[in-house]
């Protein structure tokens, strides 16, 4: 997105790049979250991202624009959300509780 937004503006602006940069980390903590197994493994793609939200932070700079968008380290997501690896996960948790009620108004439906 960023490649594309330097080189045609007009196709990606720079609140279009934004919001590409917000998703991006929105949809890995989904995926860190939903496979939380995988522990230190993911510490590759993390850096990497970070390192792509620094050019897209620098480029929306140019533009007069900030980048808010923050991505929480693995250590962070640990510590701050209580969410610890090799257990159920958060998601895992949430689908069972859903599943549960729906259980439960089926039952009581009929």
């Amino acid at each position: 997105a960023l490649t594309l937004h330097e080189r045609m503006p007009e196709l990606i602006s720079a609140s279009d790049l934004a919001a590409i940069a917000e998703q991006a980390v929105e949809e890995f903590d989904a995926v860190r979250w939903a496979h939380d197994g995988w522990g230190g493994r993911w510490m590759l793609a993390e850096e990497e991202l970070l390192q792509d939200l620094e050019l897209v932070a620098s480029a929306l700079q140019e533009t007069g624009l900030e980048c808010n968008v923050k991505l929480r380290t693995l250590l962070e997501l640990r510590t701050k959300s209580g969410w610890q690896f090799g257990k159920r996960s958060l998601f895992a948790k949430v689908r069972g509780r859903v599943s549960h009620r729906m259980r439960k108004q089926t039952v009581a439906s009929e």
